[in-house]
């Protein structure tokens, strides 16, 4: 009894042992010196598209002490990262770490070095990051870290729904129903002068493709699946196939949604392709509800100082067990062609944990990626949603980010305009997935 009392002590203190090993090890803290001053030597470059001022103020401040260490930050403009980087790739020439913005994971799955389950285990990634950085775990391994998320909400104005005798904002897509013909003011019946939402149409809503998006996934369609094999992977569509037998189609009754507001013979009629883009009529104060992303929050602000709006969460579907919203998340990625991957790891490892990137996300309006800085903000109201909305932000494989676009408008004004049925609508974009996928 004695000997077996003593083999379980040993068997407890091994499985200890070894928790304690695989969170140092993705810590960074196992085998580095305990001096902190020599613990990372030469040199590593990384692109991205955040703000040149806040990176390099966080990696000044997180490696203050490693004085043989080079980090170099270099920013590039949103609309031409993806094709200065391929070019300097081409050269092999370009950085050893970019930030990896979540639409472009397929693009540069043949590009970046995988990190090994042995580096960083599937369930500790897990357990550090939200489920949208999921989207750079494969079974193979770990494309990138996830970094900040920025994610979809709500701004609604406050001056709008108290006039129309509206307490709160809606938290469910069901209550825009009643709030529609409360706040929409028309003149001759037609012509619009304020509007309730922003939704039905596709020219004039900036992010009409990732609000329809996070529609679609919480009725529960995935738009597009992966699946994945040792050495491979294959993408499908899956737009409006049911794949869980419902007993509604999911991407219909989204879709179905989305454009009642933009049909003039509904009570709900709330938006038409001619008036001005959504977040200039939300700024100017003739839209009650504009659905942006939470990086937005400032230049609201300073468009229209005197605006009086708050923020809100991505409106749910009710009595849905699962709520989600879309996000963009941007991941620390080390290149094949890195000159020092070993470095590379060490560094995008600090940053990754790093508590100055609480710092870094305040001041960009947007989110960390990891679960333990996700803490309740109550100190500030906006960032509380910001922080509650990175939880739930759910971003998807997008097979080409620009040419899904074209998809999406044309899904949408195909019904609107009439040319198609609903379910027609939704069955040809679903081909033109699939022939995209296929390229």
């Amino acid at each position: 009894m004695k000997s077996a009392s003593t083999f379980q002590i040993v068997l407890i203190a091994v499985f200890i042992f070894f928790a304690i090993f695989g969170l140092l090890v993705f810590s960074g803290a196992f085998g580095q010196p305990k001096d902190k001053k020599e613990t990372l030597t030469g040199e590593v470059v990384i692109w991205g598209t955040l703000p040149s001022r806040d990176m390099v103020e966080l990696i000044s401040k997180e490696f203050i002490n490693d004085k043989n260490l080079k980090v170099t930050y270099i920013e590039h403009e949103r609309g031409s990262f993806d094709r200065e980087l391929i070019e300097a790739l081409a050269v092999n020439e370009g950085p050893d770490i970019i930030l990896l913005p979540q639409n472009l994971v397929l693009r540069y799955l043949d590009k970046v070095f995988v990190l090994s389950h042995e580096l960083i285990p599937a369930r500790d990634f897990k357990n550090t990051f939200i489920e949208g950085g999921e989207i750079y775990l494969m079974n193979k391994g770990v494309l990138a870290l996830p970094f900040v998320v920025d994610p979809l909400v709500m701004y609604w104005n406050r001056d709008l729904f108290t006039s129309a005798g509206i307490v709160n904002p809606p938290k469910y897509w069901d209550e825009f129903f009643g709030i529609a013909s409360k706040i929409t003011k028309k003149s001759h019946g037609v012509d619009i002068l304020k509007s309730a939402v922003a939704l039905g149409e596709y020219s004039n809503i900036p992010h009409a493709k990732e609000v329809l998006t996070a529609m679609f996934i919480q009725a529960g369609d995935q738009i597009i699946i992966i699946t994945q094999y040792e050495n491979n992977f294959v993408l499908e569509s899956v737009l409006g196939r049911n794949i869980k037998n419902l007993s509604i189609n999911p991407a219909e009754s989204a879709l179905q949604f989305y454009t009642e507001f933009s049909n003039p013979r509904k009570v709900t009629y709330s938006w038409n392709r001619s008036l001005s883009n959504a977040d200039n009529m939300f700024a100017v104060g003739d839209l009650g509800v504009y659905f942006g992303f939470a990086s937005e929050v400032q230049g609201l602000r300073k468009r229209n100082p005197h605006l009086n709006f708050d923020t809100a969460l991505f409106p749910q579907v009710r009595d849905s067990n699962t709520k989600a919203t879309y996000g963009t998340v941007q991941g620390l990625s080390i290149l094949r062609n890195s000159h020092n991957i070993a470095l590379s790891f060490e560094v995008i490892k600090r940053i990754a944990s790093s508590k100055l990137i609480v710092e870094l996300t305040d001041g960009l309006n947007v989110a960390p990626a990891q679960r333990e800085f996700l803490v309740n903000h109550q100190e500030d109201a906006n960032r509380t949603i910001f922080y509650k909305s990175a939880l739930i932000s759910k971003p998807w494989i997008d097979p080409n980010p620009v040419k899904t676009e074209v998809i999406f408008q044309a899904m949408i004004e195909d019904v609107t305009s009439g040319r198609r049925q609903i379910s027609d609508a939704i069955s040809f974009a679903q081909k033109q997935l699939d022939r995209l996928i296929n390229r």
